[in-house]
């Protein structure tokens, strides 16, 4: 019986070495989510490199480009309409 006793043991100790492991990966993988999200570009939200090109979520162009407000901060705008 100490034969069974051992082997119960070495499955406790792999059962936890695998959520010693597991754990951590998720909480990183939920906080990449959430900060990816909390950063993607959206209209109106403020923006570092003028001129920048990019999509948001719904595949719309936007564009980084400075307000006409009387500080000029740059934000992501809807690209304008090529012709």
């Amino acid at each position: 019986m100490v034969a069974g006793a051992d082997t119960e043991t070495s499955k406790k100790i792999g059962y936890l070495r695998l959520a010693m492991v597991l754990l951590p990966t998720v909480v990183i993988v939920v906080l990449g989510i959430g900060i990816a999200a909390a950063i993607a570009p959206v209209a109106g939200r403020a923006c570092s490199t003028p001129n920048a090109t990019t999509h948001d979520a719904s595949g719309h162009t936007l564009w980084c480009n400075p307000t006409m407000t009387a500080n000029h901060p740059a934000v992501w705008q809807d690209a304008p309409a090529a012709q």
